[in-house]
C-alpha cells in the first residue's frame, strides 16, 4: 500500500521527494533509472511501511523495510513489542493474542496525548485512530491535565475586561481553587516547547535544557550552572513568565513532564556525563553537580517509571529499557552511604513530581532490575547487550 494520492496533497511530501528525485538523478548521470511515477510509488510505500532501526539503547540509526512486519496494524494499546537484530525484526507478544490477524504494534510514540497520536497518524497513515487508548478519554484528561492547587484548571473561557476596555478579550484558564486566571495562549505556547523537546535529537545542549525544564516545572528553586532557557512568551502584545505556567504541567501524570524527562534521561548515558557537566560549567564530583544534576536526574528517572509504569497499559519495552539504563545510572554515580540513606531518598523525594514508596535507593535499584528483568527477559535470546545487561543487573539482586 502506498498511499500515493494522499501523498499527492501534502507539499512538505512533494518538496522532500523532489529533493531525492534530483539525488537519484545526480547519483545517475542527470538521469532517471526508472520512470518518475514509479519512484514516486516506492517512495510512498517506503515512508508508510518503513521502520526506523534502532539499536538496544532505542537510539536510530536508519529506516527500513520488514515486509512481513509491515502488515500489522496499529493500535497506541499494542500487543506486540518488537527489537532489531542484525537485518532482522524479532516481534514478540507481550499481550495475549488469539489469532494472527489481532496482531497489533505501535506506529507512534506512546509519550503523547490522543491529539498528539492522532495528529501524526492522520498525517503520516492517513488514517483515524480508534483504538481502546484513544477511546479512553479518562485517561487522555488525566494526562493532559492542567493542575493548580491541586485540581484541574477549568476549560478556555473569555477573559474578562472592565466596562471601559474595548479591546479583543482573550481565552483563559481559571484555577476553581485560589481564581488564578492563565492565558490560554500562552498555555499553548507553552505546549509547543514541550513538543519541540520530544522531537529533538539527542543532544548535550537538547539534555541540559531538559534538566533546567524540568527543575522549573517542578519549582525547585536555585538555578543550574550557568545555563538559562527563555522564560517568556508573548501574549497580547505583553511579555508573560513562563515559569508561573511551568508548574501547571509539574504533577505526575502529566505526559509533558514525562516528555520532558525522557529527553533529560538521555544524559543517562555514560558518554554524556563530562560535557554535561562542562555545558553548566561544573567540575565532575563537585557538591553542585551531585546536588543539581546528579539528584535531578534521579528524580527525572522516577518521574519517568512512573509515568511509563502507570500511564502505559502494556509492559513496554521501553519501560524495560528504561529501568535497565537507570539502574546502571545509579550504580555509577550513587555511593553505597547514599543507597542506604533514608535522607538521600527524601531528598530525592522532595524533587519528583510521583511519590516513590521506597525508603532508599537500594530498594528503587531492586525494583529497577525486576521491571527490567521481567519485560526485557524474553528479548534476551535475540539481543547480546540485553542478555548481559540483565546478567549484570541481577547479579546485584
Amino acid at each position: 500500500m502506498s498511499h500515493s494520492d494522499d501523498f499527492r496533497k501534502d507539499m512538505r511530501f512533494l518538496t522532500e521527494f523532489s529533493t531525492v528525485l534530483q539525488t537519484i538523478s545526480q547519483f545517475f548521470c542527470q538521469r532517471l533509472p526508472v520512470p518518475e511515477s514509479s519512484i514516486f510509488d516506492l517512495y510512498c510505500q517506503l515512508k508508510i511501511n518503513s521502520f526506523m532501526i534502532t539499536d538496544s539503547s532505542g537510539v536510530p540509526i536508519g529506516p527500513g523495510i520488514f515486509r512481513r512486519a509491515s502488515r500489522f496494524d496499529h493500535s497506541c494499546h499494542p500487543n506486540l513489542e518488537y527489537i532489531f537484530q542484525g537485518k532482522n525484526l524479532i516481534c514478540l507478544p507481550v499481550l495475549p493474542i488469539s489469532t494472527p490477524e489481532e496482531a497489533r504494534i505501535n506506529y507512534v510514540d506512546p509519550l503523547a496525548t490522543r491529539e498528539q497520536r492522532r495528529k501524526e497518524l492522520l498525517g503520516r497513515y492517513f488514517f483515524y485512530c480508534e483504538c481502546p487508548l484513544c477511546q479512553d478519554s479518562e485517561r487522555d484528561d488525566r494526562i493532559s491535565a492542567l493542575i493548580c492547587c491541586d485540581t484541574p484548571l477549568q476549560s478556555p473561557g473569555p477573559k474578562l475586561l472592565p466596562s471601559d476596555q474595548t479591546e479583543q478579550p482573550g481565552l483563559v484558564r481559571r484555577c476553581c481553587q485560589c481564581d488564578s486566571v492563565y492565558d490560554d495562549a500562552c498555555i499553548l505556547q507553552v505546549i509547543t516547547q514541550f513538543l519541540e523537546f520530544r522531537e529533538k535529537a539527542v543532544t548535550v545542549e537538547a539534555i541540559a535544557d531538559s534538566i533546567i525544564l524540568y527543575r522549573q516545572m517542578r519549582e525547585i528553586s536555585g538555578p543550574v550552572g550557568l545555563r538559562a532557557l527563555s522564560n517568556y512568551c508573548s501574549t497580547g502584545g505583553e511579555q508573560v513568565d513562563r515559569y508561573s505556567y511551568y508548574r501547571l504541567f509539574g504533577h505526575p501524570n502529566s505526559v509533558y513532564l514525562a516528555q520532558v524527562c525522557r529527553s533529560a534521561c538521555a544524559g543517562f548515558a555514560e558518554e554524556y556525563t563530562e560535557p554535561i557537566a562542562k555545558t553548566f560549567g561544573m567540575s565532575i564530583g563537585s557538591t553542585s553537580w551531585r546536588t543539581t544534576l546528579i539528584d535531578t536526574l534521579i528524580a527525572c528517572g522516577l518521574d519517568l517509571l512512573y509515568w511509563k509504569t502507570h500511564l502505559l497499559p502494556w509492559p513496554a519495552f521501553v519501560t524495560g529499557l528504561h529501568a535497565s539504563i537507570f539502574a546502571g545510572f545509579l550504580l555509577r554515580h550513587v555511593t553505597d552511604h547514599e543507597f542506604q540513606s533514608p535522607e538521600y531518598m527524601e531528598r530525592i523525594k522532595s524533587m519528583c513530581a510521583s511519590t516513590p514508596s521506597e525508603p532508599n535507593l537500594a530498594q528503587v535499584l531492586c525494583r529497577l532490575i525486576n521491571v527490567a528483568d521481567d519485560i526485557l527477559a524474553p528479548f534476551a535470546p535475540f539481543d547480546d547487550q540485553i542478555r548481559n545487561a540483565l546478567v549484570r543487573l541481577r547479579s546485584y539482586l
